[in-house]
């Protein structure tokens, strides 16, 4: 390997660990329980699936329905509304905030996908 692969390789590593914010991704994983829902008939199949967040006895739910903005949205409210979080902002710049929102989003691709 010459030293311009192991530089990238090293800024795609570091990279790709600052992408995501486990302790967030392993908060949505432990709350969460999903449900396929199969409605309609056999000429149209309509499939539903949903994620429910059970946290402190408070419910949050999503499901395929929803837009990803929505689906997003509802998670950082809940995630703000059991101090995970603090407020989140999309007009400012806070790279923290931005790495909760790409695990949000990945978490959310990866359940809807399944």
């Amino acid at each position: 390997m010459n030293q311009k692969q192991i530089i990238t390789r090293i800024l795609k590593e570091e990279s790709d660990e600052l992408s995501i914010d486990n302790s967030i991704l392993n908060f949505l994983r432990r709350h969460s329980n999903i449900n396929n829902r199969d409605i309609g008939d056999d000429d149209h199949p309509i499939k539903i699936k949903s994620v429910s967040f059970d946290v402190g006895g408070d419910w949050y739910s999503i499901s395929s329905f929803m837009s990803k903005k929505d689906m997003k949205n509802k998670i950082l409210r809940m995630l703000e509304d059991n101090q995970k979080i603090g407020e989140y902002d999309p007009s400012v710049l806070d790279t923290d905030k931005q790495r909760v929102v790409k695990t949000i989003k990945m978490f959310i691709d990866s359940v809807m996908k399944k």
